[in-house]
């Protein structure tokens, strides 16, 4: 490969790039990682050999080299999101034509979370609520990247309606909490009877009325 050297015409000792997969709660709290790095070590044997003569090395099989492994110990920031790339300077991989230690460009990846989803920084959920809690409000508890808060249900909430967490997503963004409202799958009687009630002294309009009016523009 071809050497790249700086503005003084020294040899840059190339970057290491690795991804590293973190959770929603590391990327909003920030985590540590200790990474092992395979160093190239210059193989003492033969390091003063001809290379024809390298190839008879016992110790690195005419390689001229063989790798140890390095630990190094990385904290990351709070406030990470898919995508991001961090560099550390001289933390990443031994460069023996450089001489130096090549910077560590990390890849952040988010792992799947079972419930949160993420649409660019923002984090989403989708929360089942009770009818009841739809039409007469409630407070609710809502999972989230860090562990839960309670959240209040307007009165009269609508089927997919979105609620704004502020500050509860990655790196300062929000998190979206979008109402699947549930409809009771079974009644007893003493339901039955008062879901009549309901609707005998319910003052709601038609909601298909506005259907058959646009229809009738079209014809």
């Amino acid at each position: 490969t071809q050497e790249i050297k700086n503005v003084q015409g020294k040899i840059q000792a190339q970057s290491l790039e690795m991804e590293l997969e973190i959770t929603l709660k590391e990327a909003v709290k920030g985590c540590h990682r200790q990474l092992v790095i395979n160093d190239p070590k210059a193989c003492e044997e033969c390091i003063n050999l001809k290379p024809v003569n390298r190839m008879q090395c016992t110790t690195c099989r005419g390689v001229g080299y063989f790798t140890v492994d390095r630990k190094v110990e990385i904290d990351l920031p709070r406030g990470l999101f898919d995508g991001m790339e961090i560099r550390r300077t001289n933390q990443g991989k031994w460069d023996m034509r450089a001489g130096t230690y090549g910077d560590l460009i990390l890849k952040i990846k988010l792992r799947p979370h079972p419930v949160l989803g993420v649409i660019d920084k923002d984090i989403t959920i989708n929360v089942p609520v009770t009818l009841y809690e739809a039409m007469l409000g409630a407070e609710i508890e809502i999972p989230t990247a860090t562990g839960k808060v309670v959240m209040k249900i307007q009165p009269l909430t609508q089927p997919g309606r979105v609620y704004r967490l502020k500050g509860l997503g990655l790196a300062g963004a929000d998190q979206l909490v979008t109402v699947d409202v549930l409809i009771p799958s079974q009644l007893n009687g003493e339901e039955v009877k008062l879901y009549q009630k309901l609707k005998e002294l319910s003052k709601e309009k038609n909601p298909r009325e506005a259907l058959f009016a646009a229809a009738q523009t079209s014809v």
